[in-house]
């Protein structure tokens, strides 16, 4: 009994491995063609912060922003009048006339009610920014993707301008640049910057 199992062991061991590699080479062409898809395929880079940041400072852009931060900049002005004016009332009394306390009062309120209208429009200021740069880069990329596809890439990989300078004010902004280049190295030809730049209308 035991030299009947020593015989079957190998045996279906041999039937086993045999099957694994008749598997293998049903699927290996197919799986042959994708790595030869993959070797042959082109891939670009494109610099999407640095043309963002053109964007956001182009006429497409910025003088929306401006024109919405002027006309909300413009709310506090009511308010800022009043504090002037009372202000100057406080300014020719002294702590013992009677009306100084409730003036005083007053104008704190009214630097409260300021200073939450100055938060609130900050806020506001940064979220209509934030849907300007969230337009621009699917500007930014809509044109990378039909760039590539006219000059016959398969893929466009985003990275700052490897040219420009580092400007490292702090740890944090230091390892934001950093991490905005995760190219390190490609071919010049490769980066189509440029092309989606005129694709853009951007100089």
């Amino acid at each position: 009994m035991p030299r009947t199992t020593t015989v079957l062991i190998p045996s279906i061991a041999i039937a086993s491995a045999a099957l694994a590699l008749s598997a293998s080479w049903m699927i290996s062409p197919a799986r042959a063609a994708n790595q030869h898809r993959a070797a042959d395929a082109s891939i670009a880079v494109v610099s999407t912060p640095d043309i963002m940041n053109d964007l956001m400072e182009s006429d497409r852009f910025a003088p929306d922003r401006e024109r919405y931060a002027e006309e909300r900049r413009a709310e506090l002005q009511p308010l800022a009048d009043q504090l002037q004016k009372l202000q100057q009332q406080l300014q020719g009394m002294t702590e013992e006339d009677p009306q100084a306390p409730a003036l005083i009062q007053q104008f704190n309120q009214l630097r409260n009610q300021a200073i939450q209208k100055q938060n609130e429009i900050n806020a506001d200021l940064e979220k209509y920014t934030a849907n300007q740069v969230v337009e621009a880069y699917k500007l930014v990329r809509s044109s990378a993707q039909a760039v590539a596809e006219d000059l016959g890439y398969d893929y466009v990989i985003t990275s700052a301008d490897e040219d420009k300078a580092l400007e490292p004010q702090n740890v944090e902004i230091a390892l934001r640049q950093i991490m905005a280049r995760p190219v390190l190295a490609f071919p010049e030809d490769a980066d189509i910057t440029d092309d989606v730049r005129e694709d853009l209308n951007l100089e």
